[in-house]
């Protein structure tokens, strides 16, 4: 059922077997995945059923950090029941089976578990997400059924990667009904958790402190803790638990906020290429639709090619562009600057527009008579980058608090040279097997990220690693925290890597595992 938290205040505390924090993907597919068994379950979510006035205090990057804008500050709007898939484009595909396993030139990777143990959750996730089969995340196998054939590119550098599209994205839509009618369910909406409850060891987590939407406060107490509220804040509660603990929940090994990752990407405009060619498969928003599921291709570097040259993980696609080439959208830019139409960023325009020197004259010489920025449409090659996990990219709390006392997050985020060297090199590889303009793409790529022209998909990963070991992770491989009897974690948080695929998939599939293993227990 779902109720206000306005309703349960008066009660000021409330049990269940399992007490859920966060009604995100990982919330919510782990509540469902416990719906038939005979566990009480309650979930807090901070939001309501709605994108509404409530608000949260911003994280920051700290000073110095590689970062944009963009990931300084919580997308609070996005933060109601359903979390981030409110919002989200509803591309979903498995991680490689490469993904999982400890790759010697890359740095703390490593799954303690193999994707063979995830296949038929996958299979379960694809039906709580709303998709089609697990096959038609095979190239081949969709071939048949494409109005448009994969790019023909030798498969040794490059690997043609189906996405499938949820038809209805947010969760929460999706499973209204259901979280509405069960009998052993109880969503609490406006409910804001603000830290763990524990016995005087700090090993058993008694329950969840929470403010309601009318300022008071209530208690969740279970037998079970379940956090699923995001990498940033699954950090941020566990850290900020330290009535018993002064480093906070599960961070004896200072551990708990570190490993973060993102999926970096970074936009270059190709001109002309690919007008006329057989591209629409590998655009987002120009997918195909093979057995009533609507899927879309990118290219990401093959698995030989990585092991070979010692890569991370890099993904391209392809996007309408207005822009043309990068050297004329950097001169369009610097145009657009003087005229105080954009910010203005001209060291990074100026050796933008250099990387060929006569194509933006050219261009501009073309479009006198015409409007300003008259149509040169083609498309833009999307880059995304596989980030290697570093224990300095972290999550920690700082001195400010917000309204509820709760110490707000604050994110440390760069990009290693190593995984800079490792893109570049990489997306040159993939330039030459396209027929692009290796070299220059390249430098572009670098351009771009030193001028902090990219952005992030809002992926957040890693701030509570998987690891048997708990001197390298802060959960084990059936996610519970070390240290502590029966707290869990859900969602990307746990992820050792990221891979290049979008986490949702992979999300809903742990935490139907997860829910299967909290069944087994009671």
């Amino acid at each position: 059922m779902l109720v206000d938290s306005r309703d349960i205040a008066g009660q000021g505390r409330v049990e269940a077997d399992v007490c859920i924090v966060g009604g995100g993907a990982a919330g919510l597919a782990l509540a469902l995945g416990l719906l038939d068994s005979p566990l009480r379950v309650v979930l807090v979510e901070g939001g309501g059923l709605r994108a509404d006035d409530v608000t949260r205090n911003p994280y920051r990057v700290l000073a110095g950090a590689h970062a944009r804008p963009t990931l300084e500050t919580d997308p609070s709007k996005g933060w109601y029941l359903g979390g981030n898939t409110n919002t989200w484009f509803g591309s979903c595909r498995p991680l490689d089976a490469s993904d999982f396993e400890a790759r010697a030139w890359i740095p703390n990777s490593g799954w303690p578990i193999g994707r063979d143990e995830l296949i038929e959750y996958y299979r379960r996730a694809q039906s709580v997400l709303g998709l089609g089969e697990l096959r038609w995340y095979d190239s081949e196998e969709c071939r048949p059924h494409l109005a448009q054939a994969p790019l023909d590119v030798d498969s040794s550098v490059l690997a043609t990667r189906i996405n499938q599209v949820c038809p209805i994205p947010s969760m929460a839509e999706l499973h209204r009904q259901a979280l509405a009618e069960a009998a052993r369910l109880q969503v609490i909406l406006q409910a804001e958790a603000v830290q763990l409850l524990t016995d005087d060891s700090a090993s058993t987590v008694t329950g969840v402190e929470v403010a309601c939407a009318d300022g008071r406060r209530a208690q969740v107490v279970a037998t079970s803790v379940v956090l699923a509220g995001g990498a940033i804040e699954n950090a941020r509660i566990l850290l900020a638990s330290r009535t018993v603990k002064s480093e906070g929940l599960a961070n004896d090994h200072d551990l708990v906020g570190r490993f973060f990752m993102e999926h970096w990407w970074v936009e270059l405009p190709l001109g002309d290429w690919g007008r006329g060619a057989s591209v629409d498969l590998y655009n987002p928003r120009g997918g195909q639709t093979v057995d009533r599921t609507a899927v879309w291709a990118e290219l990401a570097l093959s698995e030989p090619l990585l092991r070979e040259q010692h890569l991370p993980g890099l993904a391209v696609w392809l996007a309408s562009s207005p822009w043309g080439t990068a050297s004329i959208a950097a001169a369009r830019m610097l145009a657009l600057s003087l005229l105080g139409r954009v910010p203005p960023d001209p060291i990074t325009d100026l050796r933008l527009a250099g990387t060929d020197i006569l194509e933006a004259p050219r261009y501009f010489g073309r479009a006198l008579g015409s409007r300003f920025g008259s149509d040169h449409s083609g498309y833009s090659l999307w880059v995304q980058l596989e980030q290697t996990p570093d224990p300095e990219n972290r999550v920690r709390i700082g001195t400010r608090v917000d309204e509820l006392g709760r110490p707000t997050p604050e994110l440390d985020l760069r990009l290693g040279e190593a995984d800079l060297e490792g893109a570049e090199r990489g997306l040159e590889i993939a330039a030459a097997e396209l027929g692009l303009n290796a070299q220059r793409l390249g430098k572009q790529f670098r351009l771009s990220l030193a001028g902090r022209r990219y952005d992030f998909f809002w992926h957040h990963m890693g701030t509570t690693r998987m690891a048997d070991d708990p001197t390298q992770g802060v959960v084990d491989r059936n996610c519970r925290a070390h240290g502590l009897t029966n707290l869990f974690v859900a969602g990307s948080s746990v992820f050792p890597t990221s891979g290049s695929a979008p986490p949702t998939l992979t999300i809903v599939a742990l935490a139907l595992r997860l829910a299967d293993h909290l069944a087994r227990l009671s």
